[in-house]
């Protein structure tokens, strides 16, 4: 990665060095805006799921175990180990301040993103003011730095994409291994085994193309979380998903009556956070308000999935009384026979209301990514929200973002299907397959990682169309 240093225009690093100030600066005034210290600690936005992330590489250290502090088998399992790892650098050199440096080290990546995004565009031989003004939106609207101050996989994987993608794009121009694709690849598996859509997808263009060094490297990358997976099983006793959070041994709303409950409300709901709503309101049983969601739940749903509610706020409440601060080894009483109740109303439901489980819901899940400018920072939508100014950013930010996913679905009109281009493209449209179809409930943040590859891919295409263009106006002529 570093030889590719010297080749950069000075204008670039110049740009890069002002984007990142700017970054900074909305994400400083940012963090003055939070109302708890707890949420700017070391000047990095805290969030629930942190504790996931960094106590295990602190428990690692102090108590040798890779787990975090909650009970049961996801303790040991929940995350993929690659932030921690991260987290675990920095704290062997700055101990308790950890999070300075790994704030510090999300600035520099989002710098060194910049650097790769322009070797990306180089690779697709735009001008230089094309590359330039590509640049300058990718650096300067804050829909692509958003995350930056956050302890949160989505402060280092837009980076971690990029670079994979850089070293796709030179292995297949050059059809030589480098131990940076191995790298890149394995760190971003370790760090979000969801964009595996992305490797696999290059891999399947190697062995076409029998680059077979190539391919070699690349299924080499896969051997970190392997053995990540491997130690997943040996310790729960099964094979798990890319996010396993679901144990009958946990002591915790985590448990698989909540995986059922995640799999019903899948049928007709797309926003995580209305799921995530009513099952913390159903978890405390409070009848009153259980009843008062009737009216926020399709009419078509809503006589059948109250009493379900009702349901899954008493075994909860069972667990707090019979197991408050104990090991659970097992199902207790009556929640197997509710998981499976649960599973069968859903059979039931998905086969009477097919067009809202296979084409309304995802259409709208769909939506709900698009109808998006990603400006997630607390001063967009709270303090500066109304600000004619911030109000007009937020409207150029969701124009460019629609605009670049709309030139990238262009790809199979423009590309050659034998190219890497169109690989990358298949990959990426398994990867928003999967999070608006099989995943649904998400966050605009899964889809993060991929947005700088809209833009990038979509000025590609752009510049395709104009080079028809003009051949056809020459042919005309």
């Amino acid at each position: 990665m570093i030889h590719w240093f010297k080749s950069i225009p000075q204008s670039v690093y110049i740009l890069t060095i002002i984007g990142t100030l700017l970054c900074i600066f909305t994400n400083e005034v940012n963090r003055k805006y939070l109302d708890s210290p707890l949420k700017n600690q070391f000047g990095m936005v805290q969030t629930a799921d942190e504790p996931s992330y960094i106590v295990p590489p602190q428990n690692w250290v102090t108590k040798g175990l890779w787990k975090d502090n909650s009970q049961g088998f996801a303790a040991f399992v929940q995350r993929p180990p690659g932030y921690g790892i991260l987290y675990l650098v920095h704290y062997f050199v700055l101990g308790k301040s950890a999070l300075l440096g790994l704030k510090w080290m999300q600035i520099v990546f989002f710098f060194l993103s910049g650097l790769v995004f322009w070797k990306i565009l180089e690779e697709f031989k735009l001008n230089k003011r094309g590359q330039l003004i590509a640049l300058t939106l990718f650096m300067f609207l804050p829909s692509y730095s958003g995350f930056v101050y956050y302890s949160m996989t989505e402060g280092v994987t837009p980076f971690f994409t990029l670079w994979f993608v850089l070293e796709s794009f030179q292995s297949a121009r050059t059809k030589k291994a480098s131990f940076a694709l191995f790298f890149s690849f394995a760190l971003l598996l370790l760090i979000r085994p969801q964009l595996a859509f992305l490797p696999i997808a290059v891999l399947i263009f190697h062995v076409i193309q029998r680059n077979w060094k190539v391919t070699l490297v690349i299924l080499a990358s896969v051997f970190p979380i392997f053995l990540w997976y491997v130690r997943t099983s040996i310790i729960t006793g099964e094979t798990s998903s890319t996010h396993p959070i679901y144990f009958s041994t946990n002591n915790s709303l985590y448990r698989p009556t909540h995986s059922s409950m995640t799999d019903l409300y899948r049928i007709w709901e797309w926003r995580s956070d209305v799921f995530h709503t009513h099952t913390g309101i159903a978890s405390r049983g409070d009848s009153l308000k259980i009843e008062n969601l009737r009216k926020e739940i399709p009419a078509s749903f809503s006589n059948e999935i109250i009493p379900v509610l009702h349901q899954f706020g008493a075994i909860n409440q069972y667990r707090i009384k019979h197991f408050s601060n104990k090991n659970i080894k097992g199902y207790f009483k009556g929640e197997l026979a509710f998981s499976e109740r649960v599973n069968a109303l859903r059979a039931k439901l998905i086969a009477e209301h097919p067009f809202v489980y296979y084409i309304k819901t995802p259409i709208m899940s769909s939506r709900d990514f698009l109808n998006k400018s990603y400006m997630n920072l607390y001063i967009f939508q709270a303090p500066l929200r109304g600000n004619f100014v911030i109000e007009s950013l937020r409207v150029i930010c969701w124009l460019f973002i629609i605009s670049s996913i709309g030139l990238f679905l262009l790809t199979p009109f423009l590309l050659s299907r034998k190219s890497l281009y169109f690989y990358l493209f298949v990959g990426i449209c398994c990867f928003l397959f999967y999070l608006v179809f099989v995943q649904r409930l998400n966050e605009e943040r899964y889809i993060v990682p991929i947005l700088p590859l809209f833009l990038a891919l979509g000025i590609n295409n752009l510049k395709v169309m104009f080079e028809r263009m003009r051949s056809l106006s020459r042919k005309s002529s």
